[in-house]
């Protein structure tokens, strides 16, 4: 699931908003097939149905991701969504386009989004997310 605030890096996050498309379906490198849906969090309705799909995926115990697409404040954002319904063992992974991004630094993701990331076959928000989708979770104290 992609989470994005449409307002974060000076509302360069909205491309994700805007590419056509709330819902694909990608192979990783090793076959496995990902389904990624994006959701607007400034629609309360769109947000509702978003975190509400995340917690009965978690629930069916599916092997849910959430990315955060913005930046610092978008992070605490979505941990703060997901506490709501519930999901806080969900891992969660980060597009960064903030201006700090000072989380997405310190994870590993760094410091702004790949450019271009809506490209060609959409192949480097692909690779970001496969990156994601493989990547070993582990825990965080997120102090709520």
């Amino acid at each position: 699931f992609l989470m994005v605030n449409g307002s974060s890096g000076g509302q360069a996050s909205g491309q994700l908003l805007s590419m056509g498309k709330d819902r694909f379906k990608m192979r990783s490198r090793a076959g496995r097939a990902i389904y990624t849906r994006v959701f607007d969090l400034r629609d309360s309705d769109a947000r509702k149905q978003g975190f509400a799909k995340v917690r009965k995926l978690s629930d069916d115990n599916a092997d849910v991701r959430v990315v955060a697409c913005g930046g610092d404040g978008t992070v605490k954002w979505v941990i703060s969504e997901l506490t709501m319904v519930g999901c806080l063992r969900v891992p969660i992974g980060v597009i960064p386009f903030g201006t700090g991004n000072d989380f997405s630094r310190a994870m590993g993701w760094g410091a702004s989004p790949p450019n271009p990331l809506i490209g060609p076959n959409l192949s480097a928000l692909r690779a970001r997310i496969e990156t994601i989708v493989e990547s070993e979770a582990g825990p965080l104290d997120t102090w709520i």
